[in-house]
């Protein structure tokens, strides 16, 4: 796959609220047909302002339903003399998604990782990327323990 790069993310920050409520700030859906899709990064951050809150979870799913969600219509192009992105995207769930189940005591989540409220983490993927297959969805699940934060986060993905 050699695509055109795309980056989504929200134009404002997303709040996560004080756990137990789970947030999901950003998803993708690849295209209905034809065209599968990479994630080459995921980035997230955070503008907590203690130092001393406990971490976010942060998990990266794969979904088989996606709940509700304000859509976003622009993606940032890296190459803005090409075509648009195909695939479909938005932020700030209201009706949580549903997460693939592997087994009856694990979800489909390829990437999870506790982030500091006062900062940040990027994973990046590398040449092979994260596939997402075609109509397949991916969104962000954050856990932010007992202090709210705002955050931002932010896919990279090749069409």
């Amino acid at each position: 796959m050699s695509g055109r790069l795309f980056a989504i993310k929200p134009k404002a920050a997303v709040n996560c609220a004080a756990s137990p409520t789970v947030t999901y700030p950003l998803y993708y859906q690849a295209p209905a047909s034809n065209l599968a899709a990479r994630l080459r990064e995921f980035s997230i951050s955070f503008d907590g302002i203690s130092s001393s809150a406990p971490k976010a979870r942060v998990d990266l799913a794969r979904c088989s339903a996606l709940g509700t969600w304000t859509t976003m219509t622009q993606a940032i192009e890296f190459d803005p003399d090409g075509p648009t992105i195909r695939g479909t995207f938005g932020h700030t769930a209201t009706g949580a998604p549903t997460i693939n189940a592997l087994d009856a005591d694990e979800d489909d989540i390829p990437f999870s990782e506790y982030v500091h409220l006062q900062g940040g983490y990027t994973w990046r993927l590398g040449d092979m990327g994260l596939i997402i297959p075609i109509n397949g969805i991916i969104a962000v699940r954050v856990t932010p323990g007992s202090t709210a934060a705002n955050c931002l986060p932010r896919f990279v993905i090749e069409e």
